[in-house]
């Protein structure tokens, strides 16, 4: 959890990047606590992508992404590098029986990583 963020505090907007960690809304709007979400993509405007970040004895791991907005975005609570996102979809790539994840997804990980945080406006 971010330093000096209370979970009563109305937070406006917040800083993703590639590999910015939180606690997803559910439909119900509550944040799930005993859930974690990865940014995949910071995106633009009031979207962006994100997977379901798991672990096991193996490690963390990828396997269910999909598109977000403002509603679905809870708390932060941490931030994986680049490299370590790579390292969370590939193993879960294996997971599935798919291989290796691509040297071109690889690569544009990293072109959407070197373009910086960028701010999420959360609704009310």
């Amino acid at each position: 959890m971010e330093e000096g963020f209370k979970k009563t505090e109305k937070v406006e907007s917040v800083e993703i990047t590639v590999g910015t960690l939180f606690n997803p809304r559910g439909h119900d709007g509550e944040i799930n606590s005993d859930r974690t979400d990865v940014i995949t993509d910071s995106g633009e405007g009031d979207t962006f992508a994100s997977a379901r970040l798991r672990q096991d004895k193996e490690g963390k791991f990828i396997q269910l992404g999909g598109t977000g907005g403002p509603e679905n975005f809870g708390q932060t609570i941490g931030q994986m590098t680049v490299d370590e996102v790579i390292e969370a979809y590939d193993l879960g790539w294996k997971k599935l029986g798919i291989g290796d994840f691509p040297e071109k997804f690889k690569t544009r990980l990293r072109e959407i990583a070197s373009k910086g945080p960028r701010k999420l406006f959360l609704k009310s």
